[in-house]
């Protein structure tokens, strides 16, 4: 399914809880002077960034930026100051170029797809089923967790229907696919007071 049909700008809100992680499931802006902000609100057309605290910038002003999305190459677009307080910056971007656009689509689209995953009901699992939860999604995509006696994710299934991806805590480190970065992405924007997702996350984009 494609986000952009349901709204001409969706944004994905960011875990500031995952900063940490960034290199793997964050965003950032780079400034001319070389600082770089990290993202708090994405959009195709802008986003939100940190203030920086070496580059001036004022309503209006325009310059160019780099953008990165996790471990995409960076990309240069020109952007616009639309607002700012004293801790956030609103950038508006002009048109933004093709490498750049197809990974805020990536990079959105599984945002956004993490953000819209629902819990199927305990009824509906089948007597045979070991998964402690089940979520659903646009798409067909299912997200299966099993839980431990600590209340603690040990085991995560995520379901894109022609591919599946697994994550279990323990396994070691990897160069990630884009699959199981895409997997990471979604389950990244699934924290909830019952489900420890940003732990869970956390072990394997860091390797711990």
């Amino acid at each position: 399914m494609n986000f952009r049909e349901q709204r001409r700008y969706p944004r994905a809100l960011l875990k500031p809880a995952l900063a940490e992680v960034i290199a793997v499931l964050g965003a950032q802006v780079t400034w001319p002077n070389d600082e770089a902000s990290d993202v708090l609100d994405l959009s195709y057309k802008g986003a939100a960034v940190r203030r920086p605290g070496m580059f001036p910038v004022a309503v209006q002003n325009q310059m160019p930026v780099q953008v990165k999305l996790g471990i995409d190459k960076p990309f240069e677009v020109f952007a616009r100051v639309a607002w700012s307080n004293l801790e956030w910056v609103g950038l508006e971007f002009n048109e933004v170029p093709a490498e750049g656009h197809q990974a805020m689509t990536d990079f959105l689209d599984a945002k956004l797809l993490g953000a819209a995953m629902r819990p199927v009901e305990k009824v509906l699992f089948s007597a045979s089923s070991s998964f402690t939860s089940w979520y659903q999604g646009p798409g067909g995509v299912h997200v299966f967790v099993w839980m431990n006696s600590n209340r603690l994710i040990d085991r995560i299934n995520v379901d894109f229907g022609t591919e599946s991806v697994f994550f279990e805590r323990g396994q070691p480190r990897v160069v990630f696919s884009r699959e199981q970065r895409k997997a990471l992405l979604v389950l990244s924007q699934m924290d909830k007071p019952d489900l420890p997702m940003e732990e869970f996350v956390r072990t394997f984009a860091l390797g711990v």
